[in-house]
Order: C-alpha cells, then sequence, then structure tokens
C-alpha cells in the first residue's frame, strides 16, 4: 500500500502523530527509515502461513459489534469405524447356536459367533507410523511392516493421547493450536487402517473353509447334546454359518472427528472448572478464554468463497 493510500498518512501533508516511517522524513533527513529495512524472511513467511492455518480468519461485517465467547479448547468426539475386523460378530438363530441349554433359558443367551477372533494375531504390511507421521526410507518411500489389528489401534491411541485431553464426567477436548497437527496424524493414520483391513480382508479369504469347518463343529458338538427335536444336519449347519458370513456388513474403514465449541455457561461451572483443572497445566489456563466486542461474519459466496 502506497502512503497516499492510508488513513493516518499521506504524500501531500505527512501526519504529525504518524511519521513516514517507511520513508525518508524530508523534515529530519538523518532519521533512519524504521520499516523496510530488513529483507523478509522465508522462515517468518511460513510462521505466519502456519499460524493462519492453526486459527483462519473469516470476513467480517463491520457495520455491527457483538459479544463474542472465545476459548483455546474444543470439545472432541472421535468415532473409528471398520477397525475390529477380528471382533466382528456373526448373527446366528439362538435355537442353533445354544440348542444344548434348556429351552426356557435359551433367550436370555447371546446368538452370536466372532468368526475372526482367532486371526487377532495376524499382521498386515502397512506404513510405519512414528509420532504420528509416516516414516519413509532413504529412497522416499514408505517404510512397512508386518502389523496386528492390535498394533494399528496402539497408533491411534498414542495420537489420542498426544492431543486430547480427557475430561471425566465431560468428555475430551483439544487446544486450537493442536487442531492442525492432530488433522495431520489422522490422515495419515487413515492411510494405515484402510491399507490394513483391505490386506487382512485379502488375507483370511485364504482359509475361509477351515474357518467354516470350525464354526460347524462347534455347533455341531454343542447339538450333540440337544434334544432329537433341534438337531440339524451337518450340511444344513454348514448352509446356515456360510449365510451368516456371507451377510456380515462390510464397513469402510474411517474415522469420524466432530468438534463442538465449549459454552460461556462451563466458564461458571465449578463441577467443569475443577476437572478442568486437574486436567489441564495451570500456564494453559491463564486467559483461557475470552468475552470481547467483535463483527458479525459475513456469508461468503459458496462457489466463489467471496463476500457478496
Amino acid at each position: 500500500m502506497r502512503p497516499s493510500q492510508t488513513g493516518c498518512c499521506s504524500q501531500r501533508k505527512p501526519s504529525r502523530a504518524c511519521p513516514r516511517r517507511w520513508v525518508v522524513d524530508p523534515v529530519h533527513p538523518e532519521a533512519k527509515p524504521q520499516i523496510g529495512t530488513e529483507p523478509l524472511k522465508h522462515e517468518e513467511v511460513a510462521q505466519v502461513v502456519a499460524a493462519i492455518k492453526a486459527a483462519p480468519p473469516a470476513p467480517f461485517d463491520l457495520s455491527r459489534l457483538s459479544r463474542v465467547f472465545s476459548s483455546r479448547f474444543q470439545f472432541i468426539k472421535t468415532v473409528l469405524r471398520g477397525a475390529e475386523l477380528t471382533k466382528r460378530e456373526m448373527r446366528l438363530d439362538s435355537l442353533i447356536v445354544n440348542s444344548d441349554a434348556p429351552e426356557e433359558l435359551q433367550p436370555l443367551l447371546h446368538t452370536t459367533v466372532q468368526p475372526f477372533n482367532t486371526d487377532a494375531d495376524k499382521a498386515v504390511d502397512v506404513p510405519v507410523l512414528v509420532n504420528g507421521e509416516q516414516a519413509f526410507n532413504k529412497a522416499g518411500q514408505p517404510l512397512k511392516v508386518p502389523t496386528t489389528q492390535t498394533e494399528v489401534r496402539s497408533y491411534w491411541n498414542k495420537l489420542n493421547e498426544r492431543y486430547i485431553i480427557n475430561l471425566p464426567g465431560f468428555g475430551r477436548i483439544i487446544r486450537h493450536s493442536d487442531k492442525v497437527k492432530f488433522e495431520e496424524g489422522k490422515a495419515a493414520f487413515e492411510i494405515v487402517l484402510k491399507e490394513w483391513v483391505t490386506g487382512f480382508q485379502e488375507l483370511v479369504k485364504g482359509d475361509h473353509d477351515q474357518r467354516v469347518k470350525r464354526v460347524v463343529t462347534l455347533i455341531e458338538q454343542r447339538m450333540q447334546r440337544a434334544n432329537e427335536r433341534q438337531k440339524l444336519p451337518r450340511d444344513r449347519i454348514e448352509e446356515l454359518v456360510r449365510k451368516g458370513l456371507d451377510n456380515l456388513r462390510v464397513i469402510e474403514p474411517s474415522v469420524k472427528v466432530v468438534y463442538k465449541n465449549i459454552t460461556v455457561e462451563s466458564t461458571r461451572d465449578k463441577e467443569f472448572l475443577e476437572v478442568l483443572r486437574k486436567a489441564v497445566p495451570e500456564k494453559d489456563l491463564d486467559g483461557w478464554f475470552q468475552i470481547f466486542s467483535a463483527a458479525p461474519m459475513v456469508q461468503t459466496n459458496p462457489s466463489t468463497g467471496r463476500c457478496p
């Protein structure tokens, strides 16, 4: 912006309250300019860009002011979907699975089978995560190692422990300043999760018939103690087991994250504040929320992202 375009300084008549700090002052030519004496550094630009990404600015309507509440934290809820393959349950008729139990107790018993539970130790080659980021070799290729479902889940647990704070009785919160890093870690984890699920599904196809045989044998053995009216031939049991496996719902692996703002009412809730002080270091609670005047945000055009 040129001096003539500023509100406080003009080329025609410089204001005494706002001297021209970026050019030579004709009244005091010996004075050195205070602005523009050093080149802008790349790392300084990177810091500004990172700060904007962490807390993006919004367009405001300066014609009106409102009282605004702002907090350094947000509530966060995460849902991990399609990850617990070894715990997936196959539903079968209670009369088949529990045929050896007394008839009056059969409706009270579980009627599901976990066909992949014995595969919990199977490992699949997936990318390695270090502090929530993919590790690469010298050639720039992602490092991959055989990984079990438990180890994949530990990646997610470590990411949560690094950035998310648990408030017993109130949920979980995350610092605004940590959201960018958390989202980057979540994206890296989803890559690992999807590769593991795809690899595991291919891996268990090889012993599908053996898995069916184990379940059928278990049910057949229990049926030996049932009355004749409830017994089924082995081929009929196998048919029902295969149908149950075919009907297992396939869930696309993903991580759903929902953020929710802390309300001003929470800052007056003694129980909430007590739990917060126990979970968050005291230095992080200095000015952790603010109430100030601000302009309402202007609605932007969804197609262009510009203000109307």
